[in-house]
């Protein structure tokens, strides 16, 4: 199926690791309402800057955006009609090299906590 608009506009997208807001701004192009947090509030209010420039130029779709640790997540903070998790993933610090396979899986792990 092509994502180049959305299948239904009441879909809400989410992604837990928001960073500057590249995942949400790409879903408010295609038309899709979006909920973002990140466990830095440096990068959410440059996601804020993202997103308010993108209203004034073009999306008609909301958004949200919430300081929260993905792995702390709870029912609580999210809607029901959440329909769509995507994410890059979090990627972390600077690092001279990359985390070994068994760390990368222990986080992937904590995030399986969170689901309906």
């Amino acid at each position: 199926t092509s994502l180049q608009k959305p299948l239904d506009p009441t879909i809400c997208l989410y992604d837990p690791f928001a960073g500057i807001g590249t995942v949400l701004t790409e879903g408010l192009g295609l038309g899709y309402n979006v909920i973002g947090s990140d466990i830095d509030s440096t990068v959410i209010k440059k996601a804020q800057t993202n997103i308010e420039w993108l209203h004034t130029s073009k999306a008609k779709t909301g958004a949200r955006l919430f300081i929260k640790d993905a792995t702390t997540l709870t029912k609580k903070d999210l809607p029901e009609n959440i329909h769509l998790v995507v994410t890059e993933s979090y990627l972390g610090p600077p690092v001279s090299q990359f985390p070994s396979a068994q760390n990368m899986h222990k986080t992937c792990t904590n995030l399986r906590a969170y689901s309906r």
